[in-house]
């Protein structure tokens, strides 16, 4: 357990040493070690990681749906016709 508490704690200070997070990854990944030291207990950090790990698939979902969108509109973007040397209809 102590070795366990040694690395956890190395972790974090490697993190707090970083000076800038500038990607939304380590954002949020600063985000759940500042509350991951409040735990109290085992089963405290053990909800306070499931949390990281839902609230890091909602973003990953959010951001495959944003580029979906991105990759519907380009493609509607190549169908609509407005160059008005066809008469095609879309």
């Amino acid at each position: 357990m102590i070795k366990k508490e040694k690395t956890v704690t190395k972790l974090i200070n490697f993190i707090q040493d970083q000076e800038e997070f500038c990607c939304p990854t380590c954002e949020l990944v600063s985000k759940y070690v500042e509350i991951a030291k409040q735990a109290e207990s085992e089963e405290d950090l053990f909800d306070i990681l499931s949390n990281l790990i839902d609230e890091s698939r909602l973003i990953d979902i959010k951001q495959k749906l944003i580029h979906e969108i991105h990759y519907k509109m380009d493609l509607l973007e190549k169908l609509e016709c407005d160059c008005d040397e066809c008469h095609c209809e879309v």
